[in-house]
């Protein structure tokens, strides 16, 4: 049996000093907790908390905007309301966590909400756009802020939502603008809103693999910085470098973000 790799709150704080990411800067997180392995206090809360404070310790929350998806995506197609308060997200509990932090403020979308905490979470998270990734979207200003992306545990050529603001900026062929009308609770009020997502022609064989998109975005000069910790490891990315380099290698191949381009395409029809 192997030896199991203990992380502490102090190795989280030496990492994210280690990182050339500047204090002040909008950071957008996503994590798989469970991948780094045990934390010296093993416990939710605590693990969560020292997350948290790590994070607040280096980047300073007093300077710094932290943003996370809180997605309701099981909402969708159903007849069961998004509560903009209460409903909750389903990726991670690290989400629910930093949404329900005192000062957050969560973007209002039955399906694709963001939730920011720190100096300015309304520049991301107020008045956005009903387009899950559009103009005004959430992930829109993430990139013209200049964020970065922390990928604390995951895979993060598989958890990269910015890929999906960079397939509708480009106009990709096998996604198209569908309109959504749901029942939603906002400040105690019941009543009907209008979303729109930009789901792929089911019809199509469309299989979803970014491999190729990001090996083309290494070639000009993307970067995706590791950092070793636990059993994982936490890493990180210029979400204006990604936006760069993708719109780029997206302009000469749309189907990159798939593993093959479709023989079936209904959007030719």
């Amino acid at each position: 049996m192997g030896r199991v790799t203990v992380y502490r709150y102090d190795d989280l704080v030496d990492l994210y000093r280690s990182m050339p990411i500047p204090a002040g800067t909008t950071i957008s997180i996503k994590t798989d907790l469970l991948a780094l392995g045990r934390f010296e206090v093993p416990r939710k809360q605590a693990i969560l908390q020292a997350h948290l404070d790590a994070i607040d310790k280096v980047f300073s929350l007093e300077k710094s905007t932290l943003v996370v998806a809180t997605s309701t995506t099981h909402l969708c197609e159903t007849d069961t309301p998004y509560d903009h308060d209460q409903s909750t997200s389903n990726v991670g509990v690290f989400t629910e966590f930093v949404r329900n932090q005192p000062g957050a403020l969560r973007s209002f979308h039955a399906f694709e909400s963001y939730a920011a905490l720190g100096s300015a979470p309304e520049s991301i998270c107020s008045d956005t756009s009903p387009v899950s990734y559009g103009c005004e979207s959430p992930e829109e200003r993430l990139v013209q802020a200049g964020a970065w992306c922390i990928v604390i545990g995951a895979n993060p050529i598989r958890c990269c939502s910015t890929i999906h603001y960079l397939e509708q900026v480009v106009g990709v062929p096998y996604r198209y603008i569908r309109e959504y009308d749901h029942p939603v609770i906002r400040e105690g009020e019941r009543f009907v809103g209008r979303f729109y997502r930009n789901p792929w022609y089911r019809k199509a064989d469309v299989q979803k693999d970014t491999s190729r998109f990001f090996e083309q975005t290494y070639k000009r000069g993307f970067e995706i910085h590791r950092y070793p910790l636990g059993s994982g490891a936490i890493c990180a990315y210029s979400l204006r470098d990604l936006y760069q380099c993708g719109v780029s290698v997206l302009h000469t191949d749309p189907y990159l973000c798939l593993s093959h381009t479709p023989t079936i395409q209904p959007w030719r029809q």
